[in-house]
């Protein structure tokens, strides 16, 4: 996914975008990427609970990133989501 930021993902959401219909990445994959990103958050936290100084600074380092990371996730399938009921869903136009 090219140049990586904080979240380890390009800025660019066009080329974020272009990576996940190359690589088929179904909704479903984002949520699970989503999920998986919480709990290694919740892992470094706990872990870095029991450390101190500059271990406890890269813990929570780390926990951060993971964060960022199931944000931008959260922040993908909910776009995707969107997309879907504009085109299919609810909010598609009918053709009467």
């Amino acid at each position: 996914m090219g140049v990586w930021n904080t979240h380890g993902m390009n800025g660019d959401d066009e080329l974020i975008w272009d990576s996940i219909l190359v690589l088929d990445i179904m909704p479903h994959e984002m949520e699970a990427l989503a999920d998986y990103a919480r709990r290694e958050a919740w892992v470094w936290e706990r872990i870095g609970q029991h450390k101190k100084g500059q271990d406890k600074r890269k813990c929570n380092l780390i926990a951060k990133h993971y964060r960022l990371r199931m944000a931008k996730w959260i922040e993908l399938m909910v776009e995707a989501e969107m997309d879907y009921e504009n085109e299919f869903g609810m909010f598609a136009e009918k053709d009467e």
